[in-house]
């Protein structure tokens, strides 16, 4: 099967705001919905989704709040309680519920960053954990690397994770 090398671009209702989406492969009953997580954007999962659409299934990604294409909250509310409604009010769990399908019956949900939220939703996210406090001391010494000497360079850095199954996938 042969995927678009574009998305389709689309928007979902966020708790109070607009969140930007895009659609990979066919509309079918299988979806994988893909959520990135901090300083990222929806397009972390091009790969992963345009892979999950070359099999059949139809892939969803999206920006969280304030990051790539959507909304920005009007008073940079970012806690946990707003992260929680937008993941649930967006198309997460609540809403695939509402259209009828069934996680992880129907299809898998999988999250980035294994929030402390995520072993807190039903069911249980499944989520990939990497270690943040680490990817922190990376973004400061890089910080101060272009302090010293400042470049126009990408940067890349990969850091270990961790699948962290749970009742979701």
């Amino acid at each position: 099967m042969t995927v678009a090398a574009r998305p389709e671009r689309f928007d979902l209702p966020g708790a109070d705001l607009r969140l930007a989406a895009d659609r990979w492969g066919p509309r079918t009953d299988d979806v994988v919905v893909f959520l990135h997580g901090a300083g990222q954007s929806r397009r972390a999962w091009d790969d992963a989704a345009e892979a999950v659409a070359a099999i059949g299934w139809h892939a969803i990604t999206v920006d969280h709040r304030g990051h790539g294409d959507s909304e920005w909250p009007i008073e940079a509310d970012y806690d946990w309680d707003r992260f929680a409604d937008d993941v649930i009010a967006f198309g997460g769990m609540r809403a695939i519920r509402e259209r009828g399908y069934q996680v992880p019956h129907d299809l898998a949900v999988t999250g980035f960053g294994d929030y402390e939220l995520a072993s807190f939703v039903s069911p249980p996210l499944t989520s990939v954990h990497f270690d943040m406090h680490q990817m922190g001391i990376i973004a400061a010494r890089r910080l101060c690397m272009l302090f010293d000497e400042p470049d126009d360079y990408p940067w890349l850095v990969r850091v270990p994770t961790t699948l962290i199954v749970r009742e979701s996938a």
